[in-house]
């Protein structure tokens, strides 16, 4: 028994010496790396070579002379062909390349790479076939640029630049389409960018087809195929606006279109781009209306020479603003203060000024005067004509009238102020005015710049307004030398006048709804 364990022993012992223990030491890894030049796009297997064999299996070398046969193969799904010498290499093609050299180290386990890729081997008796396959799928031709519109003006030429990659020369340039073509020269701008020009007196010869190409051809050494781009441009019979300028040189216009209506008729301006156009002012008449301002089809208004400056075009339509009159009553008293009977005399009544301005109210045109012949009372109506809107503005907040003190001699002037309010911006409670205008006192402040009025609105209202104004003159005054009446006549004067000096529209505002 114990022999037997002693001859298991031995044997296990000299099965160790066959078969080493691994250590951890990692071994190199066997290799064989091969370089291939000219296996480029558009280049041949005849510009093809195997420029190194570099072996790193141990005791192994390998060098050029061992390569006994290859050949150049193209890929087709399942199928392959062998490449003619002068075949070239293409876009979006599959290569095999084969060649043999000899299987030098049966026993180590070697890999391959050509190019750094790995490749596969097949072992033939002493030889080893190896190949690698690649595509150009990633791999591009450089790209010629053209650079220019893709439709034109046909009253403008055709103007373009071409950008050429690198190493690439340009051998052709053309133009045209089924009905004409021609070459088409290209010139190089200050900073060696090419350029060419398609004469617009040409387009008349491409017929319907309102179209042509422009081709550019050049060539790159190493790559035997043609390298080219080509640019399809269509004509337009109009005109083709870039910021509001044409290639022709027609700058871009935008019609400003004012639409009276059909009874009123239409009138158009153009606003050339990116420059102010000034509106129309009142364009158009309609009977009982006056033309207020414009306004466009979103409502949005717009003043008489206002500056429109939007480059797109409008339509603009007339507000009409209807003419409206206004009768306010009042009334003059006559009265006598001398022995003298008055005689005939016109008196006047005038607007000394409104809670608004001027410009508010400027066409309304008012007229209000009477004629007396001797103590009495008159009647008359003040008229208030003019758009309702600018009626509105005078009279919403308060309008004041006064008469106007003509400066006949021997008649005292009444210097009452009334104010006016439009009856629907009054709290008229029960108070129904008959004229559609609110008759109210006012009130007043005296400051250093004169006399300011306001509506009193605790006062009552009334229905006309009233002024007294009295006629002064004796017939029969004695000669006596005293000239204490003319002293007293030359004060009433010089207070007559004061108070229509010193007379002013108080400013204070009060704003009511309007009801529209």
């Amino acid at each position: 028994m114990k022999k037997r364990i002693f001859s298991i022993l031995i044997s296990l012992c000299m099965m160790l010496a066959f078969f080493p223990i691994a250590v951890s030491a990692e071994e190199p890894v066997a290799n064989i790396d091969i370089t291939i030049t000219g296996f480029e796009l558009g280049k041949t297997p005849a510009d093809c070579k195997i420029t190194s064999i570099t072996s790193m299996i141990p005791g192994v070398d390998y060098s050029l002379e061992d390569v006994t046969e290859s050949c150049w193969r193209v890929i087709d799904g399942e199928s392959e062909r062998n490449m003619k010498a002068d075949e070239v290499f293409t876009v979006d093609t599959t290569y095999k390349f084969l060649f043999y050299i000899p299987w030098k180290d049966k026993q180590t386990e070697t890999t391959i790479t050509i190019n750094g890729k790995p490749a596969s081997y097949v072992f033939f008796n002493d030889l080893i076939g190896i190949d690698i396959r690649h595509s150009f799928e990633q791999l591009k031709l450089p790209t010629i640029t053209i650079n220019g519109p893709d439709e034109i003006c046909s009253k403008q030429d055709y103007e373009f630049t071409v950008t050429v990659p690198e190493g690439v020369t340009i051998v052709n340039s053309s133009y045209g389409n089924m009905y004409i073509g021609s070459s088409l020269p290209l010139t190089p701008n200050e900073d060696g960018t090419l350029s060419g020009v398609v004469n617009k007196s040409s387009y008349a010869t491409m017929f319907t087809d309102n179209k042509f190409d422009v081709t550019i051809s050049g060539t790159m050494e190493g790559i035997s195929t043609g390298i080219s781009a080509n640019k399809s441009v269509t004509i337009q019979n109009k005109h083709i606006f870039v910021d509001g300028v044409c290639g022709c040189g027609e700058v871009q216009k935008y019609t400003v279109q004012y639409d009276g209506g059909a009874n009123y008729g239409l009138a158009v301006d153009f606003k050339i781009h990116n420059k102010d156009l000034t509106l129309r002012g009142e364009t158009f008449t309609r009977e009982g209306y006056v033309q207020r301002c414009w306004e466009d089809e979103n409502g949005t208004e717009y003043d008489f020479g206002e500056i429109y400056s939007t480059n797109a075009e409008i339509t603009l339509y007339p507000v009409w603003d209807q003419i409206v009159t206004m009768r306010v009553p009042f009334t003059i008293q006559v009265k006598k203060g001398g022995d003298a009977d008055p005689g005939k005399a016109t008196f006047e009544l005038q607007i000394i000024g409104a809670n608004a301005s001027e410009e508010e109210y400027a066409d309304v045109t008012i007229s209000a005067t009477v004629t007396t012949d001797g103590v009495d009372s008159y009647d008359g109506f003040m008229t208030l004509t003019g758009p309702s809107e600018q009626l509105w503005d005078m009279l919403c907040e308060g309008a004041f009238v006064q008469q106007v003190n003509g400066g006949e001699d021997g008649w005292t002037y009444d210097d009452t102020v009334w104010g006016l309010l439009i009856e629907s911006a009054a709290l008229a409670e029960d108070f129904e005015p008959e004229c559609g205008v609110l008759i109210l006192p006012t009130i007043y402040e005296e400051t250093d710049d004169g006399r300011y009025y306001d509506l009193d609105w605790t006062a009552q209202r009334v229905r006309r307004m009233s002024f007294t104004n009295t006629y002064t003159k004796f017939a029969n005054s004695p000669d006596t030398g005293d000239t204490s009446n003319m002293t007293l006549w030359f004060v009433l004067l010089v207070v007559s006048a004061a108070g229509a000096v010193g007379t002013v529209v108080y400013s204070k505002r009060r704003r009511l709804n309007r009801a529209k």
